[in-house]
């Protein structure tokens, strides 16, 4: 999908993708970063494993929310080229970087790929900018009460990310 990073860009599954249209949306963004919870990282695991156009090649870690995964798990995503860190792990990587400078989005970068369920063939990825984005919770949240958006503000949705409207 070419060059699109804004210091990190989304790119949110459906449950009901199926592992043909999953494996072909990491390919097609060329993820190499996944984060799920524990119950799913054996289904990216196997993804990779079970990967017979090696689509999946890029991915090379998962983050897990849920606290440290199964040994068995660790074990198996080493043996497919995936390493596992926990969110804590991510997160104390974060605060032990001295020399860290926010990236500061432009309007057009790409926030999120948001994909179809691909009933016509292989899903299709609409690109989300971060304009978008802020427009979207500009225009549903604040036109309400007439206010300016500013950088103190916080947009907090409750639809999946997956959802086009998030």
């Amino acid at each position: 999908m070419g060059n699109y990073f804004a210091g990190g860009t989304t790119v949110a599954f459906f449950d009901t993708l199926g592992p043909d249209a999953s494996r072909f949306i990491c390919n097609e963004t060329e993820l190499t970063t996944m984060c799920a919870s524990n119950d799913l990282i054996g289904n990216i695991i196997k993804l990779k494993a079970d990967d017979p156009n090696n689509e999946m090649s890029r991915v090379v870690n998962i983050v897990a929310f849920d606290g440290a995964p199964s040994q068995a798990d660790k074990d198996a995503a080493q043996a497919v080229g995936i390493t596992i860190y926990t969110f804590d792990e991510i997160v104390a990587a974060g605060k032990e970087k001295q020399d860290y400078q926010p990236y500061n989005a432009d309007p057009e970068d790409i926030y999120m790929f948001s994909y179809t369920s691909g009933t016509t063939g292989n899903p299709k990825g609409v690109k989300l900018s971060h304009k978008m984005i802020m427009q979207c919770a500009h225009a549903t949240n604040f036109k309400l009460f007439d206010k300016k958006f500013t950088n103190e503000d916080v947009y907090i949705s409750y639809l999946p990310a997956a959802h086009s409207f998030e």
